[in-house]
């Protein structure tokens, strides 16, 4: 991964990382929302696996 990279993913991670964060992911269809929130999960699964469960409308 580049550098750029881990650099977003630090981001996302700093972003998700409160005790309870509220996330709307707003866009175009097609532009990649469902993407970037199952990113946004993985990412949380990642950093509190205990007791983890994030809550989406993603079917």
């Amino acid at each position: 991964m580049s550098e750029s990279g881990l650099k977003a993913i630090g981001k996302i991670d700093e972003l998700i990382n409160g005790p309870a964060p509220v996330i709307v992911v707003l866009g175009e269809m097609g532009a990649g929302k469902t993407d970037f929130a199952c990113l946004l999960a993985q990412r949380w699964r990642t950093l509190h696996q205990e007791n983890s469960l994030p809550g989406t409308n993603i079917r």
